[in-house]
């Protein structure tokens, strides 16, 4: 057709048919459309259509061994100037100016500036003026007398208000007694101190309420009534605030002489006579503690007539041992509180001290044993023969099961025995008869036997009989 395009035209190129397409028909797998067609460009719906500026054809640029080309040179020679660029015209008319001007400018002369007629300003002085004013200075100047000044006598003067004259003002030198015509020093509070001297002896007389800061060296004070704002106690009588406080040296021993009767106060706190050292031949007389006087330690009393009251003895020889003690000394006497009945004693707490009791005959009354609280009692029955620990008396660790007292009845037709042992498997520690329908009672002042520490009283029939009873009594006990 008309319209198609040859490649490498005159070379045997192939032809491209470039008939317009109105319709697009798509290929399918290993389709051909009939004849040599070049479509550029796609459309949205990727149909074959012309180049336009919404479809272009892209073109890659590559040198010749391939590599692609993105920068190219651009000449400028041609290019428009921008929008009010000025020109080379333009410059030449400028600088013709500027030359004009520099032409119509002198040079300055900055050494020199003569100014050959200037009008003065308003209010400046002429020289005629200036003519007349040294005139008038020059006749002051004759009227004036050339002052002296090595010596100016003044022939006659009113003093000022307040002046002295010269009979006011007598010789100042000599020391002696003052007179009214000496003048008086006085000092000012934060002024300069007057430095004086002293030969002979000054007294000082101190106004009252006054204080010194600091005396080093005082000879002699012939009266001093107060000391710190207190009147100074003097001879004999009772301690007031004015008492001086007098400290002997701990090395130092005041002989002291008596022949009346001293009244010796401790002070409280830990105030004490330390130790009265051996004397033979000298006796202390009666000694009479106030109440509430503690003695701290007293090592050894011969005779004690009275005690009205002991509070606490922490130690008494042959009475005062702690319990697990080790005995020694002698035994104290002690005695009881009789009662008629101890249903009508007040209980004391455990761990409370307690008085011994004894009966209206001066009879210790005493319990056998135990304790009444230390009391147990268990009864069982049994029908099949197995060996059953009791639940009253239990394992205890430390303590044992001791049994006073022990009732047993059988009932039935056949006859048997009751073993009580040390634990259900343990030892048999005792056994009572059960005869046919009767029984057997047995109890002591005394515990019959006892269990092992920590191990349950445990009851065992002979066999199965029916029915057994067992009663049982006594108290545990560590030992």
């Amino acid at each position: 057709m008309a319209n198609d395009v040859v490649a490498n035209a005159g070379s045997g190129g192939a032809t491209f048919n470039a008939t317009d397409c109105t319709t697009f028909t798509a290929l399918s797998t290993g389709g051909l459309i009939p004849g040599t067609i070049l479509y550029v460009g796609a459309n949205a719906s990727t149909e074959p259509t012309g180049v336009t500026d919404a479809h272009p054809l892209p073109v890659t640029v590559r040198s010749s061994g391939g590599t692609e080309i993105t920068t190219f040179p651009v000449s400028a020679a041609s290019l428009p100037l921008p929008t009010g660029a000025a020109t080379a015209a333009n410059q030449s008319t400028a600088n013709a100016s500027l030359s004009s001007i520099d032409g119509k400018i002198t040079a300055c002369n900055t050494g020199a500036v003569t100014v050959s007629s200037s009008v003065l300003p308003t209010g400046a002085a002429t020289a005629a003026n200036q003519s007349t004013g040294n005139s008038s200075l020059s006749s002051i100047d004759g009227k004036i007398t050339a002052c002296n000044t090595g010596a100016v006598v003044v022939s006659s003067s009113a003093l000022p208000s307040g002046a002295a004259t010269a009979a006011k003002q007598p010789a100042i030198g000599t020391a002696g007694s003052p007179s009214a015509d000496v003048a008086s020093v006085q000092g000012v509070v934060g002024g300069t101190a007057i430095p004086v001297s002293q030969s002979g002896t000054w007294t000082v007389g101190i106004s009252a309420a006054q204080t010194l800061a600091t005396v080093t060296t005082v000879g002699t004070v012939t009266n001093l009534s107060q000391m710190g704002g207190a009147a100074i106690a003097m001879g004999t009588g009772v301690r007031t605030s004015g008492t001086q406080r007098v400290t002997i040296a701990t090395d130092d021993v005041v002989p002291a002489s008596q022949s009346g009767t001293w009244t010796v106060i401790l002070g409280a706190g830990t105030a004490g006579i330390g130790k009265l050292t051996a004397n033979a031949g000298v006796t202390i007389g009666a000694v009479e503690l106030a109440a509430a006087q503690t003695l701290g330690t007293v090592t050894t009393v011969g005779t004690v007539t009275a005690v009205t009251t002991v509070s606490t003895l922490a130690s008494l020889t042959g009475g005062g041992v702690a319990h697990d003690g080790v005995d020694s000394g002698n035994p104290v006497k002690i005695g009881g509180r009789a009662v008629s009945s101890l249903a009508t004693a007040t209980m004391v707490s455990a761990g409370d001290r307690s008085d011994v009791l004894t009966d209206v005959d001066g009879a210790m009354i005493v319990r056998l044993n135990r304790p009444t609280g230390d009391g147990l009692s268990e009864r069982v029955t049994d029908t099949t023969g197995t060996s059953t620990a009791f639940t009253n008396f239990g394992a205890v660790a430390g303590t044992r099961n001791a049994i006073m007292a022990i009732a047993v009845y059988n009932s039935s037709a056949t006859a048997g025995f009751v073993d009580f042992r040390d634990g259900t498997g343990g030892a048999v520690l005792w056994t009572m008869p059960l005869p046919a329908g009767g029984g057997a009672v047995l109890s002591s002042p005394n515990a019959l036997f006892r269990t092992s520490a920590n191990t349950a009283l445990a009851y065992d029939v002979s066999g199965a009989l029916s029915t057994v009873y067992i009663s049982v009594s006594g108290f545990q006990s560590k030992v």
